[in-house]
């Protein structure tokens, strides 16, 4: 069972690069741009 991280970045590039990363060490990454609806992906 992975982990799964929430990588809050409005820069898409950054974003990426951070989700590779832990995609890499086995975590499933879930990026999203800042803003108001992550506060209810954080609650899910």
């Amino acid at each position: 069972m992975s982990r799964t991280v929430l990588i809050v970045e409005d820069d898409p590039r950054i974003a990426r690069w951070v989700q590779v990363y832990f995609e890499r060490a086995g975590f499933a990454a879930s990026p999203s741009r800042v803003g108001r609806s992550n506060r209810c992906r954080l609650n899910a």
